[in-house]
C-alpha cells in the first residue's frame, strides 16, 4: 500500500516472500515496480474494473496482481493498493507443458 505520494508505506511479509525481495527493495523500488512492469501496474490502475488482475511470471511461479487506487469519498486520492497471489498451481493445470 502507498500513500498519496506514491510511496510504499505497507507490505505484507507474504508479499515479500511472493516477490522474492526483502522489505527495503520493495519500498525502495516503488509501487510501479512490484513486479519489474511498470506498464502492466499502470494498465491495472487505469482499468475500469477494479477486480481486473493480470498473471505475471516470477522465476518459478506465476502471480495474479490487481491494483487499485484509494480514494476518499470526497475524491481524493489516499494512495494505492496492490493484491498479489500465487496461481502457479491453476497455471500448472491450464498449461500442461508448464513445470517439472
Amino acid at each position: 500500500m502507498t500513500d498519496r505520494d506514491d510511496s510504499i508505506v505497507l507490505v505484507n511479509p507474504a508479499a515479500e516472500k511472493l516477490l522474492g525481495r526483502p522489505l527495503a527493495t520493495i519500498v525502495s523500488q516503488g509501487f510501479y515496480q512490484l513486479v519489474g512492469d511498470p506498464q502492466m501496474m499502470n494498465r491495472l490502475l487505469e482499468h475500469a474494473d477494479s477486480n481486473y488482475a493480470e498473471s505475471v511470471l516470477q522465476g518459478e511461479r506465476y502471480l495474479s496482481v490487481m491494483a487499485a487506487r484509494i480514494h476518499t469519498k470526497q475524491g481524493g486520492m489516499l494512495g494505492m493498493a496492490a493484491l498479489i497471489r500465487d496461481v502457479t498451481v491453476q497455471k500448472r493445470r491450464a498449461i500442461p507443458s508448464f513445470g517439472p
